[in-house]
C-alpha cells in the first residue's frame, strides 16, 4: 500500500489497526488462537523466557502478558517451570503442541504481511 503524504497519518494507522483486528478475528475463527497468543507463542519460541521479558518484547503490560500466558498454558501450547536461580521466577517454553500451532498459523501471518 502506497502512502499518500497529503493524508493525515492517522488515516493510515486506522487502516493498519483495522487489518490487525481482522487478522485477530481470522485467527480466532480459523485456529482458536488470538493475535496476542500468536505473538507470545512466537516470542517464547525465540528469546522470551520469563514474564518480564515477554511483556517487554511484546508491548503487553505484565498483567496482560500473565493472562495470555495462562490461556496458552491452558490450551497446552506452553510449559511453565520454576527458575533454577530464583524459585520465584517462572520460566516459559513452547512445547510440541505450541510449535505445531505456530506452524499451522504461520501462513495466515504471511498472508497478512503481503497485504
Amino acid at each position: 500500500m502506497k502512502i499518500n503524504l497529503s493524508d493525515p497519518p492517522f488515516c493510515h494507522i486506522r487502516i493498519q489497526w483495522r487489518k490487525l483486528q481482522q487478522l485477530d478475528q481470522q485467527l480466532k475463527n480459523d485456529f482458536d488462537i488470538s493475535l496476542d497468543e500468536a505473538i507470545l507463542l512466537c516470542c517464547i519460541s525465540h528469546s522470551c523466557k520469563n514474564q518480564g521479558n515477554i511483556a517487554g518484547q511484546t508491548g503487553l503490560t505484565p498483567t496482560q502478558a500473565s493472562r495470555v500466558l495462562s490461556r496458552l498454558e491452558t490450551k497446552g501450547f506452553i510449559d511453565r517451570s520454576v527458575g533454577d536461580d530464583d524459585k520465584r521466577k517462572m520460566l516459559f517454553a513452547i512445547n510440541t503442541a505450541g510449535e505445531k500451532k505456530l506452524q499451522e498459523i504461520s501462513p495466515t501471518g504471511f498472508e497478512y504481511l503481503e497485504l
